[in-house]
């Protein structure tokens, strides 16, 4: 089990269906030749700050020379975005072998 704090930077971005319809293009040049016309707005928010996180995990085949990682880990950070509240959850696995030559010989 384990705390700290981070330094965090976040974007979130929203893609939406919008629609124009041909009242709504101001000059002949730009209005299709075909009834309404749909495109994507995109609207993005962004911030960064402080923020505190916990971890608890398991490690597995200790008594090996191998390890097994097992971690979950869960970001607050101390700001939010204008339209969004955010908690990260994270969850981690990680392998390891520990060789080292030579040191299972006796002398």
């Amino acid at each position: 089990m384990g705390g700290g704090f981070a330094i965090f930077g976040a974007n979130y971005e929203t893609k939406e269906k919008a629609t124009w319809a041909e009242e709504d293009w101001r000059h002949d040049d730009y209005r299709p030749s075909y009834g309404d016309y749909d495109y994507y707005d995109y609207d993005s928010e962004d911030d960064s700050g402080l923020g505190a996180y916990i971890v608890a995990g398991i490690e597995l085949l200790r008594l090996t020379e191998s390890r097994l990682n097992l971690e979950l880990r869960v970001d607050r950070p101390f700001f939010s975005l204008p339209s969004r509240d955010m908690m990260p959850i994270t969850v981690g696995i990680s392998f390891s072998r520990n060789y080292v030559p030579g040191a299972s010989c006796l002398f």
